[in-house]
């Protein structure tokens, strides 16, 4: 669906005609600058499904007219073709969809499917995870509850679950606020991206098998020293990713599929002033939390859990946070996990160092005050946003089934 509206820019007051693609939220923003004065504008579509209805608010340097103005084509879900941002009567999200498809065909194809969808495997991820649409409304009410847990009100916390499997598609009942985690943080990840946790949770099944001893002074060091200060980290993370998802799930799509966006496609909305912090945020949480995949590689490989080649765990946790996964870059299930982390970016990110350029969608940022610069597009920005929270999502759901 495409809701068509007009605005005026509050600067200069060209004439703008928006057509904006209703995503799978029931509040989506959008921002962009303005061709002619360069001053960013945002608006918010609201949509009432069980109405069938749609509003759209202007936030920011807008507001409504009544006059048809120059065409920006917006979606919170598709990368647009630079050629096709200002086109009317087109839908250029359509050609996202159809290369999706394709790949999706492809995959299934390797795998010796037949069908146009493995039904098998859907159902299969359906009844684990369920569907993963309105994922920002579910995490509103997950958020309650995770919150209340940590704060010890367990009564209030389950009162948000219990009974209300049905609301978010599952089709058991939700067992305690840590299987709806499970549950939740598995719709993000499903259905492509689910290998990454359970590759890794196959091989901790293995070595809890074989190594059960360490695996076990392991579980007893990680709930004592690790577990409360991961999860508030990974509390905090999921909350700024949802507070701005219509942002990342622009290239969602492909990221979980693990395919290049094409050269020509840009994002609609380019909210660099929420998402700038990200990256550096999610690199530090990732970098810090792996300390659980190096600790189980140690056993892997027949050493102690807080014995590594050539240090222990006392000297690794003091390592520069770049060069922590290097201690288990030979176990590719693990090593996975790391994909496309650039220290280079995180450090700009909290050193001040980015630049945007807001009519170009441009990054500059550099390492130190004397590194080289860097050029990056901010929907590569947001790629590299979305690889780092999905990796840190299979790490929160392996770190899960390693106390519970």
């Amino acid at each position: 669906m495409i809701i068509r509206y007009s605005i005026l820019c509050s600067t200069c007051r060209t004439a703008y005609t928006l057509r904006v693609g209703v995503g799978h939220s029931e509040s989506q923003e959008h921002t962009f600058p303005c061709t002619e004065c360069g001053e960013e504008i945002t608006i918010r579509l609201i949509a009432d499904y069980k109405n069938i209805s749609t509003d759209i608010v202007c936030i920011e340097n807008c507001v409504p007219s009544d006059s048809e103005g120059k065409i920006v084509n917006l979606h919170p879900e598709y990368s647009i073709p630079s050629d096709q941002v200002h086109k009317d009567r087109a839908f250029p999200w359509l050609g996202d969809m159809h290369e999706m498809a394709n790949v999706d065909q492809i995959k299934y194809d390797q795998l010796g499917v037949n069908t146009k969808i493995d039904y098998v495997e859907l159902k299969r991820h359906h009844q684990m995870y369920g569907a993963s649409s309105f994922l920002v409304e579910e995490w509103k009410d997950l958020k309650r509850s995770w919150s209340l847990k940590s704060n010890d009100r367990v009564e209030i916390s389950t009162s948000i679950y219990h009974g209300n499997h049905n609301k978010y598609s599952y089709c058991k009942e939700i067992d305690s606020v840590e299987d709806w985690m499970i549950r939740f943080s598995g719709k993000v990840l499903s259905p492509h991206r689910l290998y990454l946790f359970e590759n890794a949770a196959e091989t901790k099944k293995h070595i809890q098998g074989k190594f059960s001893s360490q695996f076990s002074k392991f579980r007893e060091y990680y709930v004592k020293n690790l577990f409360k200060d991961n999860f508030e980290k990974y509390f905090d993370l999921y909350s700024d990713y949802f507070k701005d998802y219509s942002e990342y799930s622009q290239v969602l799509s492909y990221v979980k599929r693990e395919i290049d966006l094409p050269s020509e496609h840009q994002v609609s909305s380019r909210s660099f002033k929420r998402t700038k912090m990200f990256y550096g945020n999610a690199f530090e949480i990732l970098t810090s939390n792996i300390t659980v995949l190096a600790c189980l590689n140690n056993i892997l490989n027949g050493r102690a859990f807080d014995t590594f080649n050539s240090m222990d765990l006392e000297k690794y946790l003091t390592l520069n946070k770049a060069n922590r996964a290097n201690t288990f870059k030979d176990t590719k299930k693990f090593y996975r996990f790391t994909k496309g982390l650039d220290s280079t970016l995180r450090n700009s990110s909290h050193h001040a160092s980015m630049k945007y350029n807001k009519r170009k969608g441009i990054i500059t940022y550099r390492s130190g005050g004397t590194g080289s610069v860097k050029t990056i597009s901010y929907t590569d920005y947001l790629v590299k946003c979305n690889e780092a929270f999905i990796s840190a999502v299979a790490l929160l759901m392996l770190e899960l089934i390693i106390v519970f």
